[in-house]
């Protein structure tokens, strides 16, 4: 009798345990089922969107065919006005900066630009103090490249690196909107064509008011090279170089009585140097020092700091041999 209990008590838990394996599968394709489905949705209204980043990353990507370009942060889609270069350069010019993006997001943009085609002129504005430990543009900022992790192979290296645990992530379809889905949602209505209009990529500013430089701040420890994004920089001029494009590295106007770290400085001359780059160097240029009014804030320069900026790089430009 007790052996009869005990046969009909491991049958029930065995079917217990059959039962709760049923539903854990069944939950686990519902969850696969939801994943897909809304993340193909995201993916459909994402590619779909007019205007915003979601835009501005895709046709830089996939869509440029100008012959100039420049690449870079909120420094270059802030500074450079394609009309100015294509009245003097007698060439068609896009300006691929995009705001909070550094080196790393630089390169992703050249390699998939130089699958397509090579363009004559690549102009890279730089921003020293990125090469740097701590800066702000971190590899996590990379984020908004995910939605192109499927289609772009190119890409797949960098984005894996953000972490060891980013294939994994990336097997769900919704992960790569997830910082997008704002954006998409905007991106998809015309109003949002005006709240966040650009001019080939140029995003203008307005007049910054009564701005104070930076003082001039102590001296204190150098800091550290970020080994990953001199990496970055020597790939982005190698490439760019070999491609047969002119290439230019430029550091634009802020408003700082503040030169870059030496160390900072040396290593961006030193790849300039290795693969004949000419460096342009508008930082410390006392035009724009003396007249804060080109300023929107300390770091960006107003629309009519931007022509000014413009005027004079394309000027510099024509200097070296013709294209």
């Amino acid at each position: 009798m007790a052996v009869s209990s005990s046969i009909f008590s491991s049958r029930t838990e065995y079917a217990d345990a059959r039962k709760s394996l049923y539903k854990s599968l069944i939950l686990l394709c519902l969850v696969i089922g939801m994943d897909w489905a809304v993340g193909e949705g995201l993916r459909f209204l994402y590619f779909r969107t007019t205007s915003g980043r979601a835009y501005r990353i895709t046709y830089a990507l996939e869509k440029t065919d100008q012959a100039a370009l420049v690449f870079g942060s909120s420094k270059a889609s802030n500074h450079y006005v394609p009309d100015v270069f294509e009245k003097g350069l007698g060439l068609s010019f896009y300006n691929n900066g995009e705001d909070g993006q550094g080196i790393l997001y630089a390169l992703a943009l050249l390699k998939s630009t130089l699958k397509r085609y090579t363009p004559e002129v690549i102009i890279l504005d730089i921003v020293p103090s990125d090469l740097e430990e701590g800066s702000e543009f971190s590899v996590e900022r990379l984020s908004v490249l995910l939605p192109y992790y499927q289609t772009r192979p190119e890409l797949r290296g960098l984005l894996e690196s953000r972490s060891r645990l980013e294939k994994v992530k990336l097997l769900s379809r919704v992960y790569p909107f997830n910082n997008s889905i704002l954006g998409i949602i905007a991106g998809n209505f015309e109003f949002n064509k005006d709240r966040v209009g650009d001019t080939k990529g140029y995003m203008p500013l307005p007049f910054g008011g009564q701005i104070k430089p930076l003082a001039v701040q102590e001296d204190k420890e150098p800091p550290r090279q970020d080994v990953r994004k001199v990496k970055a920089l020597e790939e982005f001029c190698l490439n760019a170089v070999s491609s047969g494009s002119k290439v230019f590295l430029v550091i634009s106007p802020h408003y700082s009585n503040n030169a870059f770290s030496a160390g900072s400085m040396a290593v961006i001359q030193a790849i300039a140097g290795k693969y004949k780059v000419p460096l342009l160097d508008y930082s410390q240029k006392a035009y724009f020092l003396e007249r804060g009014f080109l300023f929107s804030d300390r770091y960006h320069l107003n629309e009519k700091g931007a022509e000014a900026f413009s005027q004079m790089l394309y000027f510099a430009v024509h200097l070296f041999p013709p294209l």
